[in-house]
């Protein structure tokens, strides 16, 4: 039996005026998940607990089958993990992007979704300027890179640079133990970038220049238990998001590299599909990751929200569907680690729906579709956020 976990992150919404009070996932074409859904089970998850004040994006932890409130440290230290940066147990790693400003408010906070091209010898150039004893910022890809505070402060309140696109910098700068320092490196940041020629090159084509670093997410390392020890078998993550691509190196999962998963909506859906099933006859799990509806919907972009689930569809699921079942017996479970509303731009804590199927999956009433109708009709319901995966692996007597 091989085992199949699919993410669809942020894919729940809310009802949108524009699609008569449906959302993204309701009135997006999804043949394949239709299919799918004719030959499986539905049910509703809270992968995070409703109590938990932390990160949304915590709830992805959940998904692989851990406790999000004794894993989450911050993001800072899953993508580091990704980046195979190592981590003393006193350091303090910090997801970094880099942002647009005019020195006064945040203009953008993906400077423009500026791609690698651009943005790795801008933050080589950055690293290198404020190369220092304890503070050492590490290029990642695109707008995302880490920083990391050797020995650095645990009680540092940041902002995440979505949330306040187009305020005033000053009011959202770094609070708590040695802020000062950080608002400073930050501040040394945009006096050495907006003199850099990338950022007039970029001016001159219209583009928009990445003019400072913003750190925030940050946290103590993390150290997962192993993914093999606590379901029995080995596995893989296809995944371009490092926060997944995190979480999957510290899990012990396989997690090859593929320039083409950028963790973004352009990611290629075909080469996911491709690594999965290539993955396969070597590893009985293997989960995929696609951040593509939730990237869409941080924009508050509803219909590029829906492109990306019928891609998903297309590109994805189809050349799955029609590979799988040569190479053995499957089972396969979709999950949504947290609604993202186009509206609100966020990932927020709430019920999703989950969907498990298989060749020898057995269907039984009601029949219910994999969207935000379930949430209210499901009588599968898992609450636990550490037993979202269980389905995946128990036996087929055992599930509703």
């Amino acid at each position: 039996m091989k085992y199949v976990l699919l993410i669809l992150d942020g894919a729940t919404d809310a009802p949108r005026p524009e699609l008569e009070g449906r959302t993204p996932l309701m009135v997006a074409r999804m043949p394949h998940l239709r299919e799918m859904v004719r030959q499986g089970n539905i049910g509703v998850a809270r992968p995070l607990p409703a109590e938990a004040a932390i990160d949304p994006e915590a709830a992805l932890l959940a998904c692989f089958g851990y406790y999000p409130p004794d894993w989450w440290t911050g993001r800072g230290p899953l993508e580091a993990a990704a980046l195979d940066i190592p981590l003393d147990r006193r350091d303090v790693a910090f997801r970094a992007n880099l942002i647009h400003t005019d020195g006064e408010r945040l203009l953008d906070p993906t400077a423009g979704r500026i791609t690698d091209r651009w943005a790795r010898p801008l933050v080589e150039h950055l690293a290198e300027r404020l190369r220092g004893r304890f503070l050492q910022l590490y290029p990642g890809h695109g707008y995302r890179h880490v920083l990391v505070w050797h020995d650095g402060p645990t009680d540092l309140g940041c902002t995440n640079p979505r949330e306040i696109a187009g305020e005033p910098l000053a009011v959202h700068y770094p609070v708590g133990d040695r802020a000062e320092r950080l608002r400073r490196l930050m501040e040394d940041s945009y006096e050495i970038l907006s003199a850099h020629p990338l950022n007039r090159q970029r001016e001159d084509r219209g583009l928009p220049p990445a003019t400072m670093i913003w750190p925030w997410g940050g946290g103590l390392p993390t150290r997962l238990p192993p993914f093999g020890f606590r379901h029995g078998l080995g596995g893989a993550l296809i995944a371009g998001h490092p926060l997944a691509r995190g979480i999957g190196r510290l899990a012990g999962l396989a997690v090859p590299d593929l320039p083409e998963a950028t963790g973004t909506r352009d990611t290629d859906y075909t080469v996911k599909a491709k690594a999965a099933l290539a993955m396969l006859p070597s590893h009985d799990f293997v989960a995929v990751h696609i951040y593509a509806p939730h990237d869409a919907a941080q924009d508050g972009d509803w219909e590029a929200k829906i492109d990306a689930l019928q891609r998903i569809d297309e590109r994805l699921l189809g050349p799955l569907l029609d590979r799988i079942g040569t190479i053995a017996d499957f089972r396969i479970l979709v999950v949504v680690d947290h609604p993202t509303p186009s509206a609100t731009r966020r990932a927020e804590p709430g019920w999703t729906p989950f969907l498990l199927t298989g060749n020898r999956e057995k269907p039984r009433p009601p029949r219910l579709p994999f969207d935000e109708r379930a949430l209210d009709e499901a009588s599968w319901r898992i609450e636990e956020p550490d037993r979202l995966l269980e389905p995946l692996f128990a036996p087929m007597a055992a599930t509703p």
